[in-house]
């Protein structure tokens, strides 16, 4: 987004629509997320993000985030 940061819009989606679930990624290559990772797991955190997942990781962990996030919401069960 070139005229914000991703974590600049999570305020602003709590704000529009209180209930929804974010999950944030980002594109950072491995290398430079090994080094300073939890930095921007931090800020996404901060920024009120439901969860955090690594580009490299999002195959793996997408899913699994997505269903734990769905199962953690009031008035929601995984049978619907």
């Amino acid at each position: 987004m070139p005229e914000m940061h991703g974590f600049d819009v999570i305020p602003l989606l709590r704000q529009a629509l209180p209930e929804i679930r974010i999950v944030t990624t980002t594109l950072l290559p491995l290398e430079v997320f090994e080094q300073s990772g939890e930095i921007y797991r931090q800020a996404n955190a901060s920024a009120g993000a439901d969860a955090f997942i690594p580009k490299h990781n999002l195959t793996i962990d997408l899913v699994p985030a997505i269903l734990e996030l769905v199962e953690s919401t009031p008035g929601r069960s995984s049978h619907e």
